[in-house]
């Protein structure tokens, strides 16, 4: 899940926000953020679902960059999983960029 949470990071930076939390949601099959956007009141604050926060990440930084965070956001595999190809695609769609 490291390279999520790259993901994660890159999101924030872009957004200029802290992302609260992040909860796969099983019935939907997609993954919700919860972003820091009204600190004076948090149960106000909507929650994003991933291609919102992709949508968000493009207007705020570049098409290259959103395709790096969609990448990084869509990883589930562990470190201790990680292979060869996964490193090379790793390379490919968020390095290379």
């Amino acid at each position: 899940m490291h390279i999520r949470r790259l993901g994660i990071l890159l999101t924030e930076i872009a957004l200029g926000h802290t992302i609260q939390d992040v909860v796969y949601n099983v019935k939907r099959n997609d993954i919700e953020f919860d972003l820091d956007l009204n600190v004076a009141m948090p149960e106000l604050t909507p929650i994003f679902r991933i291609r919102e926060i992709l949508s968000l990440v493009r207007s705020q930084a570049s098409e290259d960059y959103g395709d790096a965070v969609a990448y990084c956001l869509n990883q589930g595999t562990p470190a201790e999983r990680i292979t060869e190809e996964d490193i090379v695609s790793f390379y490919d769609y968020v390095v290379t960029p």
